[in-house]
């Protein structure tokens, strides 16, 4: 069993060659784990005769079989197991899933603003991340808080924008852009000005 590469990003497709097998059967599967799993901690799976969970009606003796990868980073291992049964046949070497580096642009506009005005904040170069993953959003934070004041789903592109209301208090804001749960980047400050005579 070989692999495509050693270190894949997370969510990423890594595939996985089979080759040189002596037997094969129809039932034949290949499981993805976690390194050091048991055998009954399976993270995905598929036939070899088919690429799927339905098994095909020949047995292969060689194919490339394309999973992707978790979201969790760590080390992960393919297994092959013959006609359905539980005993590893092969194993590969280890895969590392791997945190990526985002470069995740966010500004906001226009910088100074009276109380509730609306606020347009445009993102560029976010990656893909699905809801079933948490998504990705936008938030609103007064400065030195934590606690959002307003946000707002992004549409899953990598560029595009948004516009969200500030709040009536006057002061310091940010926004900042959220994926699966991790802040990928910040905006320059947004002032809320004090209404006049104030």
């Amino acid at each position: 069993m070989t692999l495509s590469s050693a270190t894949v990003p997370v969510r990423a497709l890594a595939t996985v060659t089979l080759s040189g097998l002596s037997r094969a059967t129809a039932a034949d599967w290949i499981g993805l784990f976690a390194a050091g799993a048991g055998n009954d901690r399976c993270l995905a799976w598929r036939y070899t005769s088919s690429g799927t969970q339905l098994p095909g009606k020949k047995a292969r003796m060689k194919g490339a079989y394309a999973f992707p990868m978790p979201s969790v980073p760590g080390a992960y291992e393919f297994r092959l197991f013959l006609n359905n049964t539980y005993r590893p046949a092969a194993a590969s070497s280890p895969v590392t899933v791997v945190k990526p580096v985002y470069h995740v642009k966010l500004s906001a506009s226009p910088e100074t603003v009276p109380p509730e005005a609306k606020v347009t904040v445009m993102y560029r170069d976010m990656p893909p991340i699905p809801y079933r993953e948490g998504g990705s959003w936008v938030g609103l934070y007064k400065a030195g808080e934590s606690r959002d004041a307003g946000w707002q789903w992004t549409d899953g592109k990598a560029n595009g924008s948004c516009r969200l209301t500030m709040p009536a208090a006057p002061g310091s804001y940010r926004f900042e852009i959220w994926g699966a749960g991790e802040k990928l980047a910040t905006s320059n400050p947004i002032l809320v000005s004090a209404p006049a005579g104030k």
